[in-house]
């Protein structure tokens, strides 16, 4: 999968730490925490997308963003959700903004796990970092999977892995972490020398 012309981006957030959040009823609602990460996710591929499209100049630089169906997902709710993102992001502005000209909204779907192999490989990433931030039963990790991954895991402007590629919510300075988790993410915080994929 590393030798794929493939980027990866890995949102981990660490749910406990949402307690003592201040909008911790909104994320107690459906769907509410996976709308919210899934914005990190969006700002950070349509970020990528656009610079890609800049370098290279092939098709009309929009992703194509395909979920894998789960249930109780309402897809169309969540098309409603990025129409509010954007239109609060042209009022308001945002620290970290979606470059809506590479996100079409309406053609946003789900479709069954088992029909994409796209869906798999994301499945594949999401694993890798998972054991590397979730103890095991026998409280061990194993991040040499995301360790793999490192090629095509995607990078800032300035070639940043860590915020970027790998976003930890909240963010490291307020997260509480074991050693393990620690160094983990302590690896990501080195500069790739040259950005990308």
């Amino acid at each position: 999968m590393a030798n794929k012309s493939i980027g990866v981006v890995a949102i981990l957030s660490n749910k406990r730490t949402l307690v003592s959040h201040t909008n911790f009823d909104e994320f107690k609602k459906k769907n509410r925490l996976y709308k919210y990460l899934l914005r990190y996710l969006l700002e950070r591929v349509s970020d990528a997308c656009r610079r890609r499209h800049l370098r290279r100049a092939c098709g009309d630089g929009r992703v194509r963003i395909v979920f894998s169906r789960r249930g109780g997902m309402d897809y169309a709710d969540f098309q409603q959700y990025m129409h509010y993102l954007k239109s609060l992001q042209e009022n308001e502005g945002s620290l970290f903004p979606l470059h809506w000209d590479c996100i079409d909204i309406d053609a946003i779907t789900a479709i069954d796990h088992s029909r994409s192999a796209g869906l798999q490989l994301a499945d594949i990433a999401a694993s890798a970092f998972f054991q590397a931030v979730e103890p095991n039963l026998y409280g061990g990790y194993e991040p040499r999977y995301a360790e793999e991954l490192r090629p095509i895991v995607l990078t800032s402007r300035d070639g940043q892995w860590i915020n970027f590629g790998v976003k930890p919510v909240p963010n490291l300075a307020t997260m509480p972490l074991t050693p393990e988790q620690a160094a983990f993410f302590e690896t990501w915080k080195k500069e790739r020398r040259t950005p990308g994929p």
